[in-house]
């Protein structure tokens, strides 16, 4: 049951796309999912509107609290062949790194789309959608808009992450037209990935809360080389040291000139941009095996051909999460039980040495020993190996006091926590 996150601008174009995803991974060629089941705010909410979902900070913790319930019981319904996509704004970092402590405790795959849109697109669809309860105000349009957090793939929480498109083609064509990087001799020459970083910043311009590099966020984490146009602009290479408290001299090696370009992307099919503002062609690394005449006049890929290649790489190649100890589920117990653990493994260290004591065949030749062990009222047999001496029942109680604290026995009683007690010494011969 792989868990997809879907996260964007509102009214850019989400639950379109999770439809979509919804019936391409229907008839994706592994045949591994069966379900699907979409969470969306009308779903979480049915008695509210978009509008009323987020007019205020009280409605939106209200909306998140829903929608985070609703993906905990999609998650405990959903099987193996079940896909969960949450369609949702998904603006706070922190109420998604809460859906990924969800995936991470069921020990399944999860996975963030970033749905990338033009701002005055989305203003025009909100405005399109005034006509039904889909819509939200102009000023609550802005205010969520400036509010967005964008995904970061070097946060665990939103990796992987894919980016989608989804302009319209006229938007995507005056995008390109308006592009100031080689557009104007090479229209051929701007890649899918150039088209996403373009929009990527129009987002990460409108937000507030943009935190992180603009370059570093926009390449998922591969640094993007920005060079002044100034042709007597140099820089150096050389890593920078570490400071020590030591005493010591520190040579710094001379700058080394570089070239005056200035690098769109790190990618291969990126658009290089000298100073004099013609095109070049892009640089490929030594390891790359596309091919020059690929590089120079990239596809422009399909949004159904980008869906199955998020569904390929997701469903195919894509490890399930470990469960760690922040989220592990503890089993509850009793809020005095760690006494009562105390109290009745003390009983038992003591039982245990009174009746090595009264028995004349322990710690013999002739193998394990039944002793009789009454702690409380209750006799419990415990088979005996070896004579245990006061140091190493001691050693065995502090042992299990610290093992227990993580996992209480299920069974509480005086009873229950000797016999749990004395398996586990018998565990230790």
């Amino acid at each position: 049951m792989p868990f997809l996150i879907f996260t964007g601008h509102p009214c850019a174009g989400k639950s379109t796309l999770a439809e979509k995803f919804r019936v391409r991974a229907l008839q994706h060629s592994s045949q591994s999912i069966h379900e699907v089941i979409v969470v969306t705010e009308a779903t979480a909410c049915p008695d509210h509107t978009q509008q009323e979902c987020y007019e205020s900070s009280l409605a939106e913790k209200t909306t998140r609290g829903a929608l985070k319930s609703a993906f905990e019981r999609a998650v405990a319904l959903a099987d193996e062949s079940t896909l969960v996509i949450l369609d949702s704004l998904n603006y706070i970092k922190g109420f998604r790194y809460e859906l990924f402590c969800i995936s991470k405790a069921a020990k399944e795959r999860h996975g963030v789309v970033w749905v990338l849109n033009d701002p005055a697109v989305v203003k025009e669809w909100n405005r399109q959608r005034s006509l039904n309860d889909e819509t939200y105000s102009p000023d609550l349009l802005m205010q969520l808009m400036q509010r967005y957090e964008p995904p970061d793939e070097r946060n665990r929480w939103d990796k992987p992450l894919y980016r989608v498109d989804v302009r319209p083609p006229a938007t995507d064509a005056n995008a390109n037209a308006n592009d100031s990087t080689a557009n104007a001799n090479n229209s051929n020459s701007t890649a899918t990935t150039v088209k996403q970083e373009n929009v990527a910043q129009d987002v990460l311009h409108q937000s507030v809360y943009n935190m992180h590099a603009l370059s570093d966020a926009i390449g998922g984490g591969t640094a993007v080389t920005a060079a002044v146009s100034d042709a007597t602009t140099t820089a150096t290479t050389e890593p920078a040291k570490k400071f020590t408290l030591k005493r010591a001299v520190f040579k710094r090696a001379p700058a080394k000139p570089v070239a005056p370009t200035a690098v769109v992307g790190a990618a291969a099919n990126d658009t290089v941009v000298d100073t004099n503002g013609t095109a070049a062609q892009p640089t490929v690394p030594n390891n790359s095996t596309a091919s020059t005449s690929e590089t120079a006049n990239p596809k422009v890929q399909s949004l159904q051909d980008r869906i199955d290649e998020i569904l390929d790489s997701f469903l195919v190649k894509e490890r399930r999460l470990r469960e760690g100890a922040s989220t592990r589920q503890h089993v509850a117990s009793d809020s005095d039980v760690l006494h009562t653990v105390d109290s009745v493994t003390q009983q038992v260290c003591s039982a245990i040495a009174t009746a090595q004591s009264k028995s004349a065949t322990t710690g013999s030749s002739t193998g394990s020993t039944l002793l009789p062990v009454t702690v409380r009222g209750e006799t419990l047999s415990f088979k005996c190996h070896r004579r245990l001496g006061l140091p190493e029942l001691r050693r065995h109680r502090a042992q299990y006091l610290q093992w227990v604290a993580t996992h209480p026995p299920e069974d509480t009683s005086d009873r229950g926590i000797a016999g749990s007690f004395l398996c586990y010494i018998e565990a230790q011969r």
